[in-house]
């Protein structure tokens, strides 16, 4: 079991996996990240070491997982001496191959879920989409997603671009309306907490109907009228008003080419 593991990044992704693989029984023998109080507070829970300095990081460990920016990954997996351990990043957007040239063994760790530092997340409910560009990799990342859940599947670096362009419609687009919606009650002096119900109808909905089945409202029935005076709310609204009609026209185009009345 190659059970050494150096983390490269600190942020909403490490801070779950990081005490997850400790619980498992690997080593996580250092935190690095740029931010000396975020590598230091993870590093304290699992009782590694840690360092805002690449030059510093310990290049004898088995495994190097990369939880950082998509921007910042190239650059750093350049600057990692250990060319014979297991590199693994965890975008859901960038390719494995940009380990090439700088490791023999390589890949990807993508967990398909919404990470915040302060809301647990049960990981063993979460799948881990894995990749690698060998054999001895593949096993290796597999066991290493296999340890933290039994829901791990293969995918290539293609259909993970794809997946997680989806996932930013359902999740970052779909939390953002909820912000819009947010925004909206509060010049109303309402709470918020009066569209939970809602929210869990429509998310519990898409568990049993398509949601092209579940869609509803007035844009789905072009209700001209309604929508008139939605727009009239959202005038002098930063694009809100734009948005509404962006969203509010593909909902009608997708929707009248099935009509179901």
């Amino acid at each position: 079991m190659m059970n050494k593991i150096v983390f490269i990044g600190a942020g909403n992704v490490a801070s779950h996996l990081v005490p997850a693989l400790h619980a498992k029984g690997y080593d996580i023998c250092q935190i690095f990240s740029r931010t000396e109080q975020s590598a230091r507070m993870l590093a304290e829970t699992v009782g590694a070491a840690y360092t805002t300095d690449t030059a510093r990081i310990d290049n004898t460990a088995d495994i190097y997982i990369y939880s950082v920016s998509d921007s910042a990954l190239p650059s750093l997996a350049t600057r990692i001496d250990a060319p014979n351990a297991l590199h693994l990043h965890t975008s859901g957007s960038t390719g494995m191959d940009v380990f090439a040239g700088q490791a023999q063994n390589f890949g990807v760790l993508y967990p398909l879920q919404t990470f915040s530092k302060s809301k647990p997340v049960n990981l063993g409910e979460v799948t881990f989409f894995i990749e690698a560009n060998n054999d001895f990799a593949r096993a290796k990342t597999h066991e290493l997603a296999h340890a933290l859940s039994d829901k791990v599947q293969p995918l290539d670096s293609d259909g993970r671009k794809r997946l997680h362009l989806a996932a930013v419609f359902v999740c970052n687009f779909t939390n953002h309306m909820y912000e819009i919606g947010s925004e909206l009650l509060q010049e109303a002096g309402i709470n918020f907490n009066v569209l939970l119900p809602l929210i869990d109808e429509t998310t519990g909905k898409i568990r049993t109907l398509s949601p092209y089945e579940a869609q509803t409202g007035p844009a789905v029935r072009n209700d001209r009228n309604i929508a008139q005076k939605h727009l009239d709310l959202l005038h002098g609204k930063r694009s809100l008003d734009e948005i509404y009609r962006l969203i509010s026209n593909d909902i009608y185009t997708v929707h009248q080419k099935n009509p179901t009345c």
